[in-house]
């Protein structure tokens, strides 16, 4: 089956031309070149084609990130996209569906962890609440969750916790 060439917008084989409705952007790493299907991130708009060294600048900065904007932000992707799964959208950022659930899982987060990440958005706590530290959270009951993030923040502030003394 011959497809579309994406430059022209002409479809060679029935020599007529097609409007080119998906958005894509050409990323390019040692001598290959990718397409992907998407709109550009905004970052990254100025550049003709990413190379290598523009995308771990842009792959640093989403590690930036603190982990609840990028559940939010994976969240309306799938909104806005009308996704229909993890699996979807993991193949629309060229990731793995291993890597999105655990900030997916994060919105499950009782409402007083959620508002607080969102209020607390200090380089101390940003660093320290990180998905693997968020994420066993997600699995207990409420009261425990809030009990036990207390203690993380505590953790973040540099005092000790009595949850390390018992672990100890």
């Amino acid at each position: 089956m011959k497809y579309p060439c994406a430059e022209s917008g002409r479809n060679k084989s029935a020599g007529r031309s097609l409007p080119l409705v998906t958005p894509y952007f050409t990323r390019a790493t040692g001598k290959r070149r990718f397409f992907a299907l998407d709109e550009k991130p905004d970052l990254l708009k100025h550049l003709d084609t990413i190379d290598q060294r523009a995308w771990k600048q842009y792959d640093a900065h989403l590690r930036r990130i603190p982990p609840l904007e990028r559940a939010e932000f994976y969240r309306g992707l799938i909104e806005q996209k009308k996704l229909r799964s993890v699996c979807a959208l993991a193949r629309l950022l060229g990731q793995q569906e291993e890597g999105l659930r655990p900030y997916l899982n994060l919105l499950k987060l009782p409402e007083p962890i959620l508002r607080f990440l969102k209020e607390n958005r200090t380089p101390a706590f940003v660093r320290y609440l990180s998905v693997k530290r968020l994420q066993p959270l997600v699995k207990l009951d409420a009261r425990e969750a809030w009990r036990r993030f207390q203690q993380m923040v505590m953790e973040a502030k540099g005092q000790p916790s009595l949850w390390n003394k018992a672990g100890q």
